[in-house]
């Protein structure tokens, strides 16, 4: 009896392989072919409009009038200054997408420092380079970036470093005090 019911699942099984559709030489049917369409051009990433912002107070207009302008090449990539449309003494800096409306604040180091609170934005400008901080993220965005003016200062700097004022002039004699300090 158990041969018998083995035997019955052996050719129940063996019928259901044999109609199935891939059984034997019989092909898959294919999957209907897929029409390719043209993708769709991404739309270019517009830049937010520029926030109408108060001018800046009188006091600080000087510092504005020493922000260098225009387009600067950084280590990998562009940041471009321009003058804020409506609102005197600010600035707009525009990276890739990203877009900050500055304005200068004061600082104890001679350093230009522009700040975009709203976006934790900073820009830092010296005289041979300038850099694009995010405070909220803590790291720099753009770093070595340099105007033409900033060109000139660095190139000036590489082939006229500034003088060390910790140690004795070149040609100046090492007196008892700095020998002992050296050892």
């Amino acid at each position: 009896m158990g041969k018998l019911i083995l035997a019955l699942m052996v050719l129940v099984h063996g019928l259901a392989w044999a109609q199935s559709p891939t059984a034997g030489n019989q092909k898959p049917k294919a999957a209907p072919a897929k029409v390719r369409t043209q993708a769709k051009p991404k739309p270019e990433a517009k830049l937010e409009a520029i926030q109408p912002v108060t001018p800046l107070a009188q006091d600080l207009m000087p510092l504005a009038e020493q922000v260098q302008t225009g387009k600067m090449v950084c280590e990998a990539s562009t940041v471009e200054l321009t003058p804020h449309p409506s609102a005197q003494g600010n600035f707009v800096v525009r990276m890739g997408h990203h877009q900050y409306v500055m304005a200068p604040v004061l600082t104890q180091t001679g350093a230009l420092r522009m700040e975009d609170p709203a976006h934790g934005a900073v820009w830092i400008q010296l005289a041979n380079k300038s850099m694009l901080m995010n405070q909220k993220l803590g790291r720099r965005m753009a770093d070595e970036c340099q105007s033409p003016a900033q060109m000139v200062v660095a190139e000036a700097m590489s082939k006229m470093p500034p003088i060390n004022i910790l140690e004795p002039a070149g040609g100046a004699p090492v007196t008892p005090s700095t020998d002992l300090a050296n050892k």
